[in-house]
């Protein structure tokens, strides 16, 4: 930590305004649940007083009674009402407060493909010059009864653990935990000599459209999102290079046969292999897809394709005969054709119809700086500026070079 904060615990960087905090996060923190119903006390007292058992009381009783139902709904939060105690927004602007942040802060919600949500947005910060540096990731601590039964009434908690793919798969069981990462872009990194611990080569998204059902799986919309994913790398980068997939993997059986279905159209030819990391952990709904992406950069880093936890026996709804696509049941050691740099690609989808797909690269010392000019022929610029002076326009902006830098930063001379 010390590489990242000063004496006084405020994180160290050349402009505070130029770095952003983006936080992943749904069903709101641990604490909404306990202040929305400590709000309804007053509510709960009067309907007590509609009782006859309750009026047959004696007044201390009364208040006796009053005193035990208040201290049971405050739990540990003894005499805290703010309502910003359950606003989601806190959660970055806490962040951004303590480490004397300057730039923008908010906090996204695409329900279990939040933190992925919020690493897009990190790079769209980066990439337009907004900001030089985000902190950015996902949390979830939501573990409150109200979360288990809506989620056991939606038919897809499980009973008996978290099995993606395998035959004992009956649903997922909820996990709770933080993972948040330090994103520059690439030139920056290598510029300060940061320790860089992987690169986002790609990141690819979609929504499903018209679908069955608010939580039901599209393989069309799964799909679109890894062909947009390719569609925006680097051409060196095949799926036929991918050597590990950490899948969404939420261990329900339509689920999982579907993203198996959509990972097998695209990488059949991969010899990949899958796991998930919700079979050691649980779900972190929020923080789902950034603990996969950790999980994905743990393993490029260190050269070892990480087992899925306790998997078995490939369920009988899922097909891969005839695929090179395997179930990683136990760890192994990741070598690449001609000593190539690793490369993994993570799925993360969320409830409504959302879908992304990241790719992500192990940083080697041969690794190459991929250019950001989106046009290859600029020659239009002198004359963009020559038709702006010829008809007076360029006159009327504050200064001469205005329009050129904002061409520049179009072609990516900044």
């Amino acid at each position: 930590m010390q590489d990242f904060y000063g004496d006084d615990n405020r994180l160290i960087c050349n402009d505070p305004s130029k770095t952003a905090v983006i936080i992943a996060t749904c069903l709101s923190n641990e604490l909404g649940n306990d202040i929305q119903l400590k709000y309804w006390y007053p509510e709960l007292v009067s309907m007590m007083e509609r009782i006859d058992e309750y009026q047959s009381l004696s007044d201390p009783e009364k208040e006796s009674v009053k005193q035990v139902l208040m201290e049971g709904i405050e739990g540990e939060n003894k005499g805290y009402d703010p309502v910003h105690g359950m606003l989601l927004n806190i959660e970055a602007s806490r962040i951004a407060r303590h480490l004397g942040i300057r730039g923008a802060n908010y906090v996204v919600d695409a329900a279990c493909a939040s933190s992925v949500t919020a690493l897009d947005a990190a790079t769209g910060e980066l990439l337009s010059g907004e900001h030089d540096q985000v902190i950015v990731g996902g949390v979830n601590t939501n573990l409150t009864p109200e979360a288990f039964v809506g989620f056991a009434k939606m038919g897809t908690l499980s009973a008996t653990g978290s099995y993606p793919f395998d035959e004992r798969a009956d649903g997922f069981i909820l996990g709770e935990g933080s993972v948040v990462f330090v994103l520059k872009r690439m030139k920056d990194a290598i510029r300060d000599k940061n320790q860089i611990f992987g690169v986002i080569n790609s990141i690819g998204s979609s929504s499903d459209g018209k679908g069955k059902a608010i939580a039901a799986p599209n393989p069309k919309g799964q799909v679109l999102s890894i062909q947009r994913c390719f569609e925006n790398i680097k051409p060196s980068i095949q799926p036929e290079d991918i050597g590990f997939i950490e899948a969404h993997g939420t261990s329900t059986t339509i689920g999982d046969q579907v993203e198996l279905e959509t990972l097998n159209s695209i990488y059949k030819d991969a010899d990949v292999g899958i796991s998930s990391i919700k079979s050691q952990i649980g779900h972190l709904l929020g923080s789902a897809g950034a603990v996969g992406l950790l999980k994905a950069l743990l393993a490029v880093n260190k050269g070892v394709l990480p087992p899925n936890g306790q998997f078995e026996t490939l369920s009988k709804e899922h097909d891969l005969k005839g695929s090179s696509l395997y179930i990683l049941k136990e760890q192994k050691q990741w070598t690449t054709r001609d000593g190539s740099s690793r490369k993994a690609s993570i799925s993360s989808y969320g409830f409504g119809g959302i879908n992304y797909h990241i790719v992500v690269e192990q940083m080697t010392e041969n690794y190459h700086q991929v250019p950001r000019d989106i046009f290859t022929n600029t020659d239009y610029l002198e004359a963009a500026n020559e038709a702006l002076e010829s008809s007076g326009l360029l006159a009327q902006l504050s200064t001469g070079n205005k329009v050129g830098v904002i061409l520049g930063t179009i072609s990516g001379e900044r």
